[in-house]
């Protein structure tokens, strides 16, 4: 009984030890940390991406390997507790994976906060982290804007990502900061399905900023605009120290909100505390949106735009006559050489004959360099073409500005704000009418252009309510689930598909007159060409399916369409088209329709639309007029 006594009592003396043991290093920080509430500051829940959800708090990153504390990515709290803890732990055999280097912002907020002398910190810095960032030597930021490019499902909504200017002299050792979903996919439907409901990894990756240009520029086809950000050498290297922890895991990428442009704006709060940007956002992001957002917040400086190789070929071939063009696209194809198109003479060439020649060498040479950058030419075929067009363009001293600059086109950040309301009312086959729309994004043909891709139109979650006369109480007109138009004109050098795709809801008449829900799936392709410098012709062939309002239920058809899209003026837009439908299978019919849609803009904000329409559709002839204003915000 003794021996059973002495025993029992042995862990109660050595209890008793431990609470009268003074407490750790890291147990009277994480004290002092409680009593400052540090796991409640704003600058803590952007290093750790901590958002509001449905079901509380929890961080945007979905790697488990981000958080030290088992319930870190819901619990700041504790993901402080366990920082504190790792970051005041003995280095192990591997110095980068000590908490010290591991999270090298987190260990320099905390160790500021909390005053922490930095011969506690197990790693005050991680050394091979100073390594890169004096390799880097990082001087300016700035947020890039490649601009949409319509004919890659990952591009239509343009893209952002941050540039980091080196004290190098040479802007081919400037990196760039980038997020963007971890695929392959090139099938633009099963891109955005994934897309949408958060199907692909998204990582941030550091690289070479050179390398980005030559991808947008040259192989995308898509310009660039570059806005220097207010940021100091401090502010940069802090946000460094975040992008080092970041660049190894992973976050859920989400097509319409937790996507390139919201993400990187973590990156620019942990440059700058209190700096607020994520809360200012809506819930859909896009990249338009994070530029008017930065605009806003009063940090932009010097705007830089680079335009791309197509640009610069479309604006070198606008100076020539089809003739000349024609030989440039011959000389880029290799089908005539510089010498056969242009022999030696033996008298002294004018000065308006040399100018001519060095602007079909120049369009040749650019538009070589973009079959390049496509891969529609080998390297093989590449490199002795390029080389005997630069050998003969370097035999001609053309007059001082013989080729005038690439205009500068609006910036991003003047075009209009993403959303739309209009309201307005009409008349529809002699019945009064009165309309409510909503869009939450994007733009379509008839919005202003300025910082938007003449010729595009991107649509989501659009809804349109209209009350007619004879109804009590307004009705859903319209559901544009999503509607992508892609208008590229054609010429001696690029040769693309132009095409649609429309999936929504319509309420439209049908057999016996009245008014039905159907939804529908519409798309289809074809080609556009210029028709002057302000407007475009195109012809479409277009399949459609309906579903519901009568007859059979369904209806399957293919048919045409053909128009016209011209800025009159800075403020005068109009589409006029013609559409024919033959649905052969299910509810059997024929769609015909004339249309005519104009817009006045009043303000970089707000518009005035007009629409006139014409239609038979069931051997009924109908007609429908429409004003409403718009306003963008």
């Amino acid at each position: 009984m003794i021996l059973l006594l002495s025993a029992s009592a042995l862990p109660l003396r050595e209890a008793e030890a431990d609470l009268l043991s003074p407490p750790s290093e890291a147990d009277l920080f994480i004290q002092q940390a409680d009593r400052l509430a540090l796991h409640e500051d704003p600058y803590w829940l952007v290093l750790l991406h901590v958002r509001p959800g449905l079901f509380g708090d929890r961080s945007l990153i979905d790697d488990p390997k981000f958080f030290l504390a088992p319930n870190g990515a819901t619990n700041p709290r504790a993901e402080l507790h366990a920082t504190l803890r790792a970051i005041l732990q003995p280095v192990g055999e591997v110095e980068k994976e000590h908490a010290g280097c591991r999270f090298p912002a987190r260990q320099a907020w905390l160790a500021e906060k909390l005053e922490i002398p930095s011969d506690l910190l197990a790693l005050p810095t991680c050394p091979e982290l100073e390594l890169i960032l004096e390799r880097i030597q990082p001087q300016a930021l700035s947020l890039i804007y490649p601009a949409a490019y319509m004919n890659s499902p990952a591009s239509l909504f343009g893209h952002t990502l941050l540039s980091i200017k080196s004290e190098h002299a040479s802007e081919l050792l400037n990196h760039a900061i980038n997020y963007a979903a971890l695929t392959q996919e090139t099938n633009g439907i099963v891109f955005a399905f994934k897309g949408i409901f958060g199907l692909y990894p998204g990582h941030y990756n550091v690289m070479p900023y050179h390398r980005k240009v030559r991808d947008y520029n040259d192989i995308s086809q898509r310009d660039i605009w570059e806005f220097t950000l207010s940021f100091d050498k401090d502010e940069i290297r802090r946000m460094m120290l975040h992008v080092w922890e970041v660049a190894e895991v992973y976050a859920d990428y989400y097509f319409f909100d937790e996507n390139c442009s919201y993400q990187l704006l973590f990156l620019l709060e942990a440059a700058r505390p209190g700096l607020k940007l994520v809360n200012e956002t809506r819930p859909w992001v896009i990249p338009l949106d994070t530029v008017h957002l930065v605009t806003q917040a009063g940090l932009v400086g010097e705007i830089v735009y680079r335009p791309s190789k197509a640009t610069n070929v479309r604006h070198i071939a606008r100076q020539l006559p089809p003739d000349d063009r024609r030989l440039s696209r011959e000389l880029a194809r290799g089908q005539t050489t510089p010498a056969e198109a242009f022999p030696p003479e033996e008298t002294e060439v004018p000065d308006d004959e040399v100018a001519r020649r060095a602007k079909v060498l120049d369009l040749a040479a650019e538009g070589l360099q973009s079959q390049f950058g496509r891969k529609k030419v080998s390297r093989e075929e590449y490199v002795p073409r390029f080389r005997s067009l630069l050998l003969a363009r370097s035999q001609l001293d053309p007059p001082d500005e013989y080729l005038p600059a690439v205009p500068r086109p609006g910036q991003p950040d003047h075009g209009h704000p993403s959303a739309r309301l209009t309201m307005g009312g009409g008349v529809d086959d002699g019945e009064a009418f009165g309309e409510f729309s909503l869009r939450p994004a994007y733009h379509d043909l008839l919005d202003p252009e300025t910082g938007f891709v003449e010729g595009s139109e991107i649509q989501f979650l659009g809804i349109t309510a209209r009350w007619y006369e004879n109804d009590e109480l307004p009705e859903l007109q319209r559901l544009d689930a999503l509607t992508i138009v892609s208008l590229s004109p054609r010429d001696e050098f690029f040769s693309p598909v132009s095409w649609i795709i429309r999936t929504g809801i319509a309420r439209e008449r049908v057999e016996d007159g009245d008014l039905r829900h159907q939804a529908f799936l519409n798309t289809g392709g074809g080609y556009v060409w210029n028709a002057g410098r302000a407007s475009m012709v195109y012809a479409l062939l277009e399949a459609d399916v309906r579903v519901g309002g009568g007859g059979a239920d369904y209806a399957i058809g293919m048919g045409a369409s053909a128009g016209i899209l011209t800025t009159l003026s800075d403020r005068v837009k109009v589409q006029a088209f013609l559409r024919g439908i033959e649905y052969p299978i299910g509810d059997t019919h024929t769609l015909l329709e004339a249309v005519v849609r104009g817009r006045y803009t009043l303000r970089y904000n707000t518009a005035i639309l007009l629409d006139l329409a014409a239609r038979e559709n069931y051997g009924e002839a109908t007609t429908e007029a429409q004003l409403r204003l718009a306003y963008y915000f």
